[in-house]
């Protein structure tokens, strides 16, 4: 089952307002493996542990009604939960 460590050290944060996307990045950027959560959450991985290693959220503020955060916060933490569950029922064995 994936796991991601939310300490704020170890978290990128970046959204584009134009396109209305965020994007979360956990430790050093990195090649990646690329899963389709729902339409609009990519959920990405490093090839050779399965590890998360960053979200993107196309759509965030118009979706989940949350102001684009400047830091993980308790709704955006909430958030990233769901789509690590998604993740873990469609592509964990």
């Amino acid at each position: 089952m994936a796991q991601i460590s939310l300490r704020k050290e170890k978290i990128n944060l970046s959204y584009d307002k134009n396109a209305d996307v965020l994007y979360l990045s956990f430790g050093t950027p990195s090649n990646c493996d690329i899963y389709p959560i729902t339409d609009s959450d990519l959920v990405r991985t490093k090839p050779d542990t399965n590890e998360i290693i960053g979200i993107t959220i196309i759509g965030f503020s118009e979706r989940y009604h949350i102001s684009p955060p400047k830091r993980i916060n308790k709704k955006l933490s909430s958030v990233i939960n769901l789509l690590v569950d998604k993740f873990n029922h469609e592509y964990q064995y």
